[in-house]
């Protein structure tokens, strides 16, 4: 993606070329993060009892590919990549900055979320390692969410946006954009291998 054969194809071609590639190295986790469950499932560590009769084997999970596949919400999409890492960012980073947040102040509150998601997704790019391409991939990120955060604080105050969320040709266009951004900025985690 970084030859002049790449930049002299037209620009659907380019993105087809950036989704097709991007979903060899998504499915390469998904197979060390499936194979890593079935370890666990077989010493029992996922056993969560019984419901209805029916084992349950989810105490443990490290992904939902449905999820992140086919859901069009970034949020979503994100809390379904990684689920380990994810609690763990979340618990120990996240919410300790957010836990003492004054419930009158609605404007503190929300500054302190943001500056918190900030600071918890760069630490998550230091955790990836010191590559650049980790920056760029967690910062981006992090400013679409907040885009896509504040998108859907209008889209709860708008009845315009309420007719469109029934729309399905809207659901699949907002998804092929997520998917977008998600497989653009996330080039950085590609770039490693050059």
């Amino acid at each position: 993606m970084i030859t002049p054969e790449y930049f002299s194809l037209n620009f659907f071609y380019q993105i087809m070329y950036m989704v097709i590639s991007a979903v060899g190295p998504r499915f390469k986790y998904y197979a060390i993060w499936s194979l890593g469950m079935l370890g666990m499932q077989a010493i029992g560590i996922t056993y969560n009892g019984t419901t209805k009769g029916k084992d349950k084997w989810d105490r443990v999970q490290v992904s939902d590919i449905m999820t992140f596949e086919l859901n069009p919400s970034l949020k979503k999409k994100l809390e379904a990549w990684n689920m380990s890492n994810q609690l763990a960012f979340r618990r120990y980073i996240y919410d300790r900055l957010t836990k003492d947040i004054p419930a009158d102040n609605p404007k503190l509150k929300k500054k302190t979320q943001i500056r918190a998601q900030q600071k918890t997704f760069f630490l998550s790019a230091l955790w990836h390692g010191y590559y650049p391409g980790f920056f760029f991939s967690f910062v981006h990120w992090m400013l679409v969410l907040q885009i896509i955060q504040e998108l859907f604080r209008i889209e709860k105050h708008s009845k315009l946006f309420a007719k469109w969320r029934n729309n399905k040709i809207i659901l699949f266009v907002e998804n092929a954009l997520v998917m977008y951004f998600l497989i653009y900025f996330g080039m950085g985690f590609a770039f490693l291998t050059i």
